[in-house]
C-alpha cells in the first residue's frame, strides 16, 4: 500500500503522485467507458453475452469444463443489467455489457498504480496508473466483452496482496486479501495455472536472491521467536488457501445452486491442457513461440500504422535490470525502489510470457496480464530513469522525465489508433477474428424485412453453418424470437429468410431455385455468408426503397 504519511511528512512528491494517480483514475474511465458500442461485436463477446442474458432471465448458471470460461463476468454483469432495466436478451445493448470490463480497467489502473507506489514511490506510483491507461493492449482489452481484464485486476489485486505480505509479514489481512484475488481469479479463467505456478516460481525465487538463509535463525535469547514465525506463516497460507477455495466454489456453484460446478472447475483442465497443446479444433489458434513478442514489440501485417508497446517493455526492462543489479541501501529511501518485490514482478512477468509463448496455443488476449504488469514495472522504471539522470546533473532530472512522457506520447497516439481508428480493423494487433464491420448491413437488412413481415419480430429465419461458427449472429438477431440454428441443411425450409455459410451455399441454391433471392454478406474477413429471402419478401421490401427514392 501506499505510503500514508503524517501531515508534518507529506512531500511535493506525494502531493505529485497522488495527482498523477487521481488523474489517471479519471481518464481511464472515461477512456474505458466513452463510446463502447463502437466497435462491433466479437463471436466471443456475443457469446458471453447470450449467456449473461441466460441467468439475467432466470435460468440456473451451470460451468461448461468445456467451453466459456468462469462465472465471475456474468454474475458481475446481471446487476448492472438490471439497474438498467433490462429483463431480456432482447431489452439489452452492447454498451451495457462492455461496461463491466471498463469499470474492471479502471480500477486495473488503480490498483496498478497504487502497487508501483508501494515498491517505488509516489512518481512511479502516478507514472504506472497513466501507462496502464494509455497501454493500446490494456485499454482494448477493458472495452471487450470477455474474461480477461477481470483476469488481469484480480491477478494485480494478488501481486499487491503479496507485496503487502512482503512488508508485513505478521499480518492476517494480506493473506486474505491474497486468498480472495486468486479465488476470484480461478472463478474467472483457467488461464490462471499460469499465473498460480509462475507466480509461485518467481516468488521463492525473488525471497532467495541475495542468499537470505543466513537470516533464518532465531535471535539470541529468543529460540522459539523462528518456530512461532513459521506456526504464524502457516496459519496465513491456510487462511489464503480456505478463502480462495470458498470464494471460487461460491461461483462455480453458481452460490450453492448447482454443486457439481465445483469439481467440474477442476475436471475441466483435462480440456484446457488438451486444447493448450494444439489438439482438435483449437489447432487453428496455434502460433509460433514468437508470436507474442512479434505482437508487442513491432507488428504491421499489411499497409497502415506500425504498433509497438516497446516504450513500456523497455521501462519495465529497465526496472527489473535495476532490481537485480542495483545496490539496495541498508535503510530504502522514498526514491529506492524495494528491489525485492521488483525482482518478483519482473521474474513473473518473464516467466508467465515464457509459458504463454512455449504453449502452441495463442490468442492476443492471453498476454494482456504479463502486459498490465509491465506497465506497472514502466511505472517504476520511469522513476529509476529520472533518479540516475539526476545522480548525473541535477537539472538532468527532467531529461528523465521528458523519455517518460514521450513513452506515454507513444503509448497514448496507439491507443487512440487502435480503440477509436482501427477498433475493428485486422490491422490492429488486438483484433483478433473479429467480426467485420458490414454485420451492420445484415442486421439492417434482417431489421428492414421483418418489420415487412406479417409476423414481425417473430419472423422465422434459419441460420445454417455446418461447423456451427455462427456467432456473433445470435446477438444481432436478439429481437427476433424464432431464429433456428443448424449444423447441417434442414430437410424442409418453410422460412422466409435463410443465412448460410458458403460451405453450404450451393446446395441451398440447388434446392431453393427461383423462389429466392439471394445476397452476399460478410461475417469476418474471408468469411462469406449468403443470405436467401422468399421472393414475395424481397419483392416488397425493393418496392419500399422504390417508393422511398421517388420521394
Amino acid at each position: 500500500m501506499p505510503d500514508r504519511p503524517t501531515g508534518r511528512h507529506i512531500t511535493l512528491q506525494h502531493w505529485v503522485g497522488g495527482v498523477l494517480l487521481i488523474s489517471a483514475l479519471l481518464t481511464g474511465m472515461v477512456t474505458r467507458c466513452l463510446w463502447l458500442d463502437l466497435r462491433v461485436v466479437h463471436g466471443d463477446e456475443a457469446n458471453q453475452a447470450v449467456k449473461t442474458a441466460r441467468l439475467l432471465e432466470g435460468e440456473t448458471y451451470r460451468y461448461d469444463p468445456g467451453e466459456h470460461h468462469g462465472p465471475t463476468l456474468y454474475f458481475l454483469t446481471v446487476p448492472l443489467l438490471r439497474l438498467a432495466g433490462a429483463t431480456t436478451l432482447a431489452d439489452t445493448e452492447i454498451s451495457h455489457y462492455r461496461l463491466v470490463p471498463a469499470l474492471a480497467g479502471t480500477l486495473l489502473v488503480g490498483v496498478g498504480g497504487v502497487l508501483a507506489w508501494s515498491c517505488a514511490g509516489p512518481f512511479a506510483g502516478g507514472a504506472a496508473a497513466w501507462f496502464l491507461v494509455l497501454s493500446n493492449g490494456v485499454t482494448f482489452y477493458s472495452r471487450y466483452y470477455i474474461q480477461e481484464i477481470l483476469l488481469t485486476l484480480f491477478i494485480a489485486a494478488a501481486a499487491l496482496a503479496l507485496t503487502w505480505l512482503w512488508r508485513h509479514p505478521r499480518g492476517h489481512l494480506p493473506w486474505l486479501g491474497l486468498g480472495i484475488s486468486m479465488g476470484l481469479a480461478h472463478a474467472t479463467k483457467e488461464t490462471v495455472v499460469y499465473f498460480l505456478f509462475t507466480g509461485m516460481l518467481s516468488f521463492v525465487a525473488a525471497w532467495a536472491y541475495g542468499h537470505p538463509w543466513k537470516q533464518i535463525d532465531p535471535p539470541p535469547g529468543r529460540p522459539g521467536a523462528l518456530k512461532a514465525s513459521a506456526r504464524h506463516m502457516w496459519i496465513g497460507v491456510m487462511l489464503a488457501l480456505v478463502s480462495a477455495v470458498l470464494v471460487s466454489g461460491l461461483f462455480y456453484t453458481s452460490f450453492l445452486t448447482n454443486l457439481p460446478g465445483a469439481w467440474h472447475a477442476l475436471t475441466a483442465y483435462a480440456t484446457y491442457l488438451h486444447r493448450a497443446g494444439g489438439q482438435g479444433s483449437s489447432g487453428m489458434h496455434d502460433k509460433p513461440w514468437y508470436y507474442y513478442l512479434f505482437l508487442l514489440t513491432w507488428y504491421q501485417p499489411m499497409a497502415g500504422p506500425r504498433w509497438s508497446e516497446a516504450p513500456v517493455l523497455g521501462l519495465a526492462a529497465v526496472a527489473g535490470v535495476d532490481a537485480f543489479f542495483g545496490r539496495q541501501p541498508a535503510e530504502r529511501g522514498p526514491s529506492e525502489p524495494d528491489r525485492r518485490v521488483v525482482r518478483f514482478l519482473f521474474l513473473w512477468i518473464v516467466l508467465s510470457f515464457g509459458a504463454f509463448s512455449l504453449t502452441p496455443y495463442k490468442t492476443p488476449w492471453n498476454i494482456l496480464t504479463p502486459l498490465a504488469l509491465c506497465c506497472v514495472l514502466a511505472g517504476v522504471g520511469a522513476a529509476r530513469v529520472a533518479v540516475m539522470c539526476g545522480r548525473l546533473w541535477k537539472p538532468a532530472v527532467a531529461v528523465g522525465i521528458a523519455i517518460t512522457l514521450a513513452a506515454m506520447a507513444w503509448e497514448a497516439r496507439q491507443a487512440w489508433l487502435g480503440n477509436v481508428v482501427y477498433p475493428a480493423d485486422a490491422r490492429n494487433p488486438y483484433v483478433y477474428a473479429h467480426t467485420t464491420s458490414a454485420i451492420r448491413k445484415l442486421e439492417e437488412r434482417i431489421r428492414d424485412l421483418s418489420a415487412l413481415h406479417p409476423d414481425g419480430q417473430d419472423m422465422p429465419v434459419y441460420v445454417v453453418r455446418l461447423n456451427g461458427d455462427y456467432w456473433p449472429l445470435p446477438w444481432y438477431l436478439r429481437e427476433l424470437r424464432r431464429v433456428g440454428y443448424w449444423t447441417r441443411v434442414p430437410d424442409s425450409l418453410p422460412v422466409p429468410v435463410i443465412i448460410a455459410g458458403s460451405e453450404v451455399a450451393g446446395a441451398l441454391a440447388d434446392k431453393l431455385g427461383d423462389r429466392y433471392f439471394s445476397e452476399t454478406q460478410a461475417l469476418r474477413p474471408g468469411v462469406l455468408l449468403r443470405v436467401f429471402i422468399r421472393r414475395d419478401l424481397w419483392d416488397q421490401f425493393i418496392a419500399t426503397r422504390s417508393t422511398g427514392s421517388a420521394r
